[in-house]
């Protein structure tokens, strides 16, 4: 499943959704992003070791599309990646 994603993460139209997202952060531009973009961009820095950025990418998710299913999940899973059993039953919960 890796390899998957190491593969979607290197085709073009993604690395085109991380650029402008990039550039975003960086004040160069505004953008708006599905929920799955930010998704993706999340899990990437994810495999990345990014964990920070990875928290940023899946915040911004959350407060353009606050009920997105995709995006509650992979919070869930990081917050109980992290060691918080209680956040990440509570937001399986919310669902």
């Amino acid at each position: 499943m890796k390899d998957n994603f190491a593969q979607y993460f290197d085709k073009p139209e993604f690395r085109a959704i991380l650029a402008r997202y990039e550039d975003m952060l960086l004040g160069d531009s505004t953008s708006y992003f599905e929920a799955i973009e930010l998704t993706d961009i999340a899990e990437y820095y994810a495999m990345q070791g990014d964990s920070e950025q990875a928290e940023e990418a899946l915040d911004l998710a959350l407060r353009l599309h606050p009920d997105n299913i995709d995006a509650l999940i992979f919070k869930s899973r990081s917050r109980l990646i992290n060691g918080h059993l209680a956040e990440a039953r509570h937001i399986l919960d919310s669902i």
